[in-house]
């Protein structure tokens, strides 16, 4: 049988850790950022990233090279 793979890793935004593996995913990836999110983040965020996050998020982008998308009908930063 194969060998059951779980982690435990945090999140990229509030740093709160969560489950990855098989059996359990507590996180999402969030490719256009390059970003590991716990479900709770992504869920809160849906409509936009918080201003909480923002600049956070803006700081990992300028490191990673990673183009900003246009702001949504709300001003925000689309999460996907």
């Amino acid at each position: 049988m194969a060998e059951e793979f779980e982690e435990i890793t945090h999140c990229q935004m509030c740093d709160a850790e969560f489950q990855v593996g098989r059996q359990r995913n507590e996180g999402i990836y969030i490719p256009h950022y390059h970003l590991s999110v716990c479900q709770r983040c992504y869920d809160c965020n849906k409509a936009g990233w918080s201003p909480l996050y923002e600049q956070k998020l803006i700081v990992h982008c300028k490191e990673h090279h990673i183009r900003l998308p246009d702001r949504n009908k709300l001003g925000l930063l689309p999460v996907d």
